[in-house]
């Protein structure tokens, strides 16, 4: 889920910014854009999407739709 906003509409975005001179090592990993807000940021501090008791074996797009049609 999106820190800033709470959406689950999440893109995992790749980025290799090559080897820093300074250093020597290679600046690369994973990141995500909210397509809800536009927020970016690393893998790390996306949340997990929040999984509603007794749906732990759907898909999380079933769980969304679950989540809005009980709220």
């Amino acid at each position: 889920m999106c820190p800033m906003c709470g959406s689950s509409h999440l893109r995992a975005i790749q980025f290799d910014f090559g080897r820093d001179p300074e250093t020597g090592y290679r600046d690369a990993g994973e990141g995500f854009r909210c397509l809800a807000c536009g927020a970016e940021g690393d893998a790390e501090d996306a949340e997990p999407p929040r999984i509603p008791p007794g749906r732990e074996n759907r898909l999380p797009e079933e769980c969304a739709l679950v989540t809005r049609r009980n709220a």
